[in-house]
């Protein structure tokens, strides 16, 4: 008995201290990385928001949070940009890094907005695509 609660013991103390306890202890994301969620998120607002004209249901809460994620991780972008590159750069950098990502994006999905499971397939781990709701 006393064996198998030291082990446990070992084994809640060793685990956690391989796993980053924060966002914050976690190596930061590159400006491209950042433009890649951005993209996606303002792609996949755009389709919730073509669903929204096109449906009966209400699917703007829903663009609505993609819009907010987008903004967020191209105002992220955008910092990482002007820190690695300076305020000279920054912009032509990712403006050019933007238009490159968007074009392949857009073709992965034909430019058809009914193909959006092929972007969250593809990168919906990396950019954490899951939505989260207050249940208010």
């Amino acid at each position: 008995m006393k064996r198998t609660v030291l082990v446990l013991s070992l084994l809640v103390v060793i685990v956690p201290s391989g796993v980053p306890a924060s966002d914050a202890d976690a190596e930061p994301r590159s400006m491209g990385e950042h433009v890649t969620c951005g993209v996606l998120f303002r792609i996949l607002a755009g389709g919730m928001l073509q669903k929204d004209r096109t449906s009966t249901a209400d699917f703007r809460a829903i663009a609505d949070w993609y819009k907010e994620r987008a903004f967020e991780e191209i105002a992220a972008a955008k910092r990482a940009a002007t820190e690695l590159y300076g305020d000279e750069l920054a912009f032509e950098l990712f403006d050019e890094e933007w238009q490159a990502v968007y074009g392949d994006m857009m073709n992965q999905i034909g430019n058809n907005y009914r193909n959006l499971s092929r972007l969250r397939y593809r990168y919906g781990d990396r950019c954490d695509i899951k939505p989260k709701f207050d249940a208010n």
